[in-house]
């Protein structure tokens, strides 16, 4: 192992260079098993093919590196996500500094949900973000619950902690009344996940809840903040 003395020290504007080409670079991992990389690659350029060209590089710990012909194909790519391939989430991560994907931990993901059994005053769009603001960090909700006046569901893309158990749904309470209505949530495609804890990433039979009382906790990679009232997928 190098001693702590044994440093280099890079050049400000290469790093600064650096940096620059990075603005076009995504990192993705899939919420399952992933297909061989030429398989992924050849879906992607089917599934993008509105978009420009890209690269896609296979990298450490199941990641991707995703450089993008342009710094608008990486907003388009994460306002219209979340993507999924074969029916599984592809999580995209805009790029950040000293990424090195052997060390990280996927600790959130960004899902579309469903909010059932809305009260008709939650259906504007102030009002049904603070909903589903419950389950997770709002990222876009649905264009088309105005555009076409949807009435049977809500559908809401929030990113979540994979680290808490996930949430079945909320009480909505006015401010004026004690009475309240029970809004469940129904997640779209969604990964492995423990009945028992509610925990993505493990399911009942493997779950150490209570074993040990104690979780494993790391930093998350999250997305960069979008507009909730962003375009839906």
């Amino acid at each position: 192992m190098a001693s702590v003395h044994d440093t280099v020290t890079l050049d400000e504007d290469a790093v600064a260079r650096a940096h620059e080409s990075m603005k076009v670079v995504l990192y993705a991992k899939l919420l399952g098993k992933a297909p061989p990389l030429d398989y992924l690659r050849g879906y992607l350029v089917r599934q993008w093919s509105i978009f420009r060209d890209f690269t896609l590089t296979d990298m450490p710990n199941g990641y991707f590196l995703i450089k993008c012909s342009s710094e608008e194909m990486v907003t388009n790519l994460l306002l219209e996500g979340p993507w999924t391939v074969n029916g599984m989430v592809l999580h995209l991560i805009p790029w950040k500094e000293n990424f090195q994907p052997v060390f990280e931990r996927l600790t959130t993901v960004v899902l579309w949900i469903q909010l059932h059994h809305l009260p008709t005053e939650c259906w504007t769009m102030d009002n049904l973000e603070t909903v589903a603001s419950f389950f997770g960090t709002v990222v876009k909700i649905d264009e088309k619950v105005e555009t076409d006046h949807r009435t049977k569901y809500a559908r809401v893309c929030i990113e979540i902690d994979v680290e808490q158990p996930l949430k079945k749904g909320v009480w909505v309470k006015k401010p004026y009344s004690s009475s309240s209505t029970f809004v469940a949530a129904v997640y779209d495609r969604l990964p492995v996940f423990c009945y028992k804890c509610g925990i993505i990433d493990h399911s009942a039979g493997t779950c150490q809840l209570g074993q040990n009382g104690s979780r494993r906790t790391d930093a998350g990679t999250g997305l960069m903040d979008l507009d909730p009232k962003g375009k839906g997928a």
